[in-house]
Order: C-alpha cells, then sequence, then structure tokens
C-alpha cells in the first residue's frame, strides 16, 4: 500500500483514462485512483476532468504535473489541496464490481422540491433541488464541496 496523502489531479478533457494508465504504468511510488461509472453501456469518470493521486514524495508533484494530459492539481492559496482519506472511502464505498453506483430514488425530483443530503461528507445539508446535472457541473459542485470541507476543517483547528 502506497503512503503518503490524496491530491486531485486536473487532466485535460477526456484524457482521465489516459493519464490513469500512463501514471500507474509510469510512477509505482504512487497510486491512482479514477473513480468510474456507467452510463448507457459505456464506461464514464465519475468525475470529468480529475482523478485522484496519492504519493509521499514531493518531488512527485511536478513529474505528475508534466505527465502529457496533465493540467495541474487542485490548490488552495497555491499549494496542492490534500483531499481528506475520508472522502476517497466514502467513493470507494459506493463502489460495486470497480464502478460507482448512482442511486437514485424512485420519485423524480421537481424543481423547487426541498432536498436533504443523506449521505457522504455534506450528509445533513440541506437544499432545494434546482435540476439535475450533465457530468462537468456535477465536478464544479464536487470541487466546491472539497473547499467547504477544507474550509471547514480549517476553522475547527481554530482555538
Amino acid at each position: 500500500m502506497i503512503e503518503g496523502n490524496w491530491y486531485l489531479a486536473l487532466t485535460k478533457p477526456q484524457k482521465e483514462f489516459f493519464v490513469e494508465k500512463a501514471l500507474r504504468e509510469n510512477l509505482k511510488e504512487i497510486d491512482v485512483y479514477c473513480p468510474k461509472y456507467m452510463k448507457k453501456g459505456k464506461i464514464r469518470p465519475f468525475f470529468p476532468g480529475y482523478l485522484f493521486v496519492k504519493f509521499k514524495d514531493k518531488k512527485l508533484f511536478h513529474i505528475i504535473k508534466y505527465t502529457i494530459g496533465v493540467k495541474n492539481f487542485l490548490t488552495i492559496e497555491g499549494e496542492p489541496f490534500v483531499v481528506p482519506k475520508e472522502i476517497i472511502n466514502k467513493i470507494k464505498e459506493n463502489e460495486e464490481n470497480g464502478f460507482v453506483k448512482i442511486k437514485k430514488k424512485n420519485e423524480k425530483l421537481k424543481k423547487g422540491d426541498r432536498v436533504r443530503i443523506e449521505e457522504g461528507a455534506l450528509r445533513g445539508l440541506e437544499g432545494i433541488f434546482y435540476e439535475e446535472l450533465k457530468d462537468s457541473e456535477r465536478v464544479k459542485i464536487f470541487v466546491s464541496s472539497l473547499l467547504v470541507w477544507a474550509k471547514k476543517e480549517d476553522l475547527s483547528k481554530i482555538e
């Protein structure tokens, strides 16, 4: 098992699987995780434009960043954002046969319906349903949620 922290690498459009393969084959000292799901019989990245990488040696940032297909890392104030391992674990818990299972309630939501998040890092939050999102928009929500989570964690460390 690879030690270190998880980071979120940004990839060029539709290069998630290419980058995942390249990193796995060329860097044995890292772990790569690109969550996938099935849609209409096709394998798709669960977070288009992103994949998770885990490593300990800071020198690997440069190597990964300059891998063909990688744009950069998600950063906060210029520093690569450390993705909490609980987030990775939650995503993996929702996998079946290597694919993230997307759970939907039986009823169709309508614009304006009140919703409550029942699972994951944002469990307990409530909101108003607006519309079902395309893959790219779902990613924006995920990244925004990570940043909210990070700020919440930073605040909890202040005494």
